[in-house]
């Protein structure tokens, strides 16, 4: 009994250090939105958000501290909130990556993830879970190898943000192997393996709001040099005149 509490205590405190880092990040996409009002900066607090309600969902914690007797809503839940993650993702996706202008294609794959996660975020609420969770899954691994192909598309075009956007997506799909081989007993279960998602997700997070900056970071400094441009502009014509 004394070796799981002691054990436990570290699980409860890896989960808070989690969704104490997706907190501090929801924060400050929701700054950026606030004073920027691009749409990327939403679509991501928005995947954020219902990516650490996935996690929760999954680890039962909403159903211990939030709603013990919704046996109902907790059952749906976890599919519900995976799917609307999924939707989020890839709109994320689309703003930030700039698909829709430079690839027609990846743009159009990740609108019908998007549009099918939406029709099965729904369908949660109807069919039953075993059918639902399989069918966010199979979702799930279209959406994670859009996003990566998508990153690595506009990487190669020198597209520079997308580098550490790709980074990210390949830490959180590093996370999802880890935590298929230890359900799988390829790998020994301990802390780490257990919460390899969750460690991958934090890395992802942080290195999308790395990149999230230094798109805007590129934005300022390219309306600077317009502005600077249409000044040099403005003075010759006086000049002229």
């Amino acid at each position: 009994e004394e070796l799981f509490y002691f054990e436990d205590g570290f699980n409860i405190y890896s989960h808070g250090l989690f969704y104490g880092i997706m907190l501090v990040v929801m924060l400050f996409s929701w700054f950026l939105y606030i004073t920027i009002r691009e749409r990327q900066y939403i679509y991501y607090l928005l995947y954020v958000l219902f990516h650490s309600a996935f996690q929760a969902a999954a680890h039962g914690l909403t159903y211990q501290y939030l709603g013990p007797t919704a046996v109902w809503w907790h059952e749906k839940s976890v599919a519900l909130f995976g799917s609307t993650a999924i939707v989020f993702s890839c709109l994320f996706a689309i703003e930030f990556l700039s698909l829709k202008n430079s690839k027609q294609k990846h743009y159009i794959y990740l609108k019908a993830v998007a549009g099918s996660s939406a029709v099965a975020a729904v369908a949660t609420l109807i069919f039953p879970y075993e059918i639902m969770i399989q069918v966010m899954l199979l979702l799930s691994l279209f959406m994670v190898v859009g996003v990566f192909v998508s990153g690595i598309a506009r990487w190669r075009e020198g597209d520079t943000p997308a580098d550490i956007y790709t980074v990210a997506w390949a830490s959180f799909l590093l996370g999802i192997v880890l935590i298929a081989l230890n359900r799988m007993d390829v790998i020994p279960r301990n802390l780490f393996t257990e919460n390899a998602m969750q460690v991958g997700a934090s890395i992802e997070v942080i290195l999308l709001l790395i990149a999230l900056a230094q798109r805007l970071s590129l934005e300022i400094k390219e309306r600077f040099r317009i502005q600077d441009a249409a000044l040099a502009e403005h003075q010759n014509a006086n000049v002229v005149l």
